[in-house]
């Protein structure tokens, strides 16, 4: 199995996003393409779209995620067939629109475990339960890891839990509890 992964902002100077999801794919037995289409463009030639069975792109900033709009909608009209997938910290915060590209999961930081998970069950081929998605609505497989949520998925209700960040977002004030490592 083929994947391709993309970076669009990184300059030349390669990404640890990108460099572990190669090391997670390629550990999955699979051959890995990485292109930095901002200072090799033409490693990202249409042949190595089309023949791509995962195409994920690294969007770890906002300008490295609208970069990525041309080469997404590109992708998608040259393999209709393959899985794309965006991860990275600014993924989720544009997953509505990234899905109206023709993303089929959009994964947050710690994707690796995730990202390795799609490429087991587009290896098992289309015998295998649907693909795991990035929302906690699939069913996970059995080697599938718990899905933990990186950042609230909408607005709660006035009887939904407090979110609760694993980092301090700001200055407490004197009505927020103790910030706890």
């Amino acid at each position: 199995m083929h994947s391709v992964l993309i970076s669009t902002y990184e300059m030349g100077r390669q990404p640890f996003g990108l460099a572990s999801a190669a090391a997670w794919l390629r550990d999955a037995g699979w051959t890995v393409t990485a292109v930095d289409v901002s200072k090799d463009r033409a490693r990202l030639d249409d042949a190595t779209l089309a023949s791509a069975d995962l195409v994920a792109f690294h969007l770890p900033m906002h300008t490295a995620t609208r970069l990525a709009e041309p080469v997404i909608v590109r992708a998608r009209r040259l393999n209709a067939t393959a899985r794309l997938c965006a991860f990275g910290l600014y993924a989720p915060l544009n997953a509505e629109w990234l899905r109206s590209l023709g993303v089929d999961d959009v994964l947050g930081g710690e994707f690796e475990a995730h990202l390795a998970a799609i490429a087991r069950r587009i290896s098992a081929g289309p015998k295998d339960p649907p693909y795991i998605s990035s929302t906690p609505t699939s069913r996970p497989g059995p080697k599938d890891p718990p899905y933990i949520s990186s950042t609230p998925t909408s607005r709660p209700g006035p009887k939904d839990p407090p979110y609760i960040s694993s980092t301090p977002t700001s200055r407490p004030g004197p009505k927020d509890p103790p910030y706890i490592s």
